[in-house]
C-alpha cells in the first residue's frame, strides 16, 4: 500500500541511503539487496531503475518516494524516527504526510 511505502521511503532517508549525484539526480541504495537504483527527476515526475517501479500503474516507488521527501530538505532524522514511532502507534499517516508537504 502507499503508507507502507511511505514508511519505507522515510526508513530510506533515515538510513543515508540517497546520494545526490547533481541536480535531478540520485542513487538510492536498495535496503533489500547491494543494488544502488537511480532515481532521475522527469518532466511530470520521478523515474527509478527498480522493478517496482517499471510495474507500477503509478510510476511510484518507495525510491522515488524517499527521493522527494528529501529533495524537500524538511526532514531530519529525529522527525523521521518521531514519524515512524507515531505510526507505530496507529496514528494516520496520511496525516503526517500531508503536514510535511505543505
Amino acid at each position: 500500500s502507499m503508507n507502507t511505502q511511505k514508511i519505507k521511503a522515510l526508513e530510506i532517508i533515515e538510513n543515508g541511503s540517497i546520494k545526490v549525484i547533481m541536480d535531478s539526480l540520485w542513487y538510492v541504495k536498495s535496503s533489500e539487496t547491494e543494488d544502488e537504483y537511480e532515481v532521475e527527476k522527469v518532466e511530470g515526475g520521478y523515474t527509478c531503475g527498480c522493478q517496482s517501479w517499471k510495474f507500477s500503474e503509478d510510476k511510484q516507488c518507495k525510491h522515488c518516494i524517499a527521493v522527494r521527501i528529501f529533495g524537500n530538505g524538511y526532514i531530519s532524522k529525529d522527525i523521521i524516527s518521531n514519524i515512524i514511532s507515531l505510526h507505530n502507534n496507529d496514528v494516520e499517516f496520511d496525516d503526517i504526510y500531508d503536514m510535511m508537504n505543505m
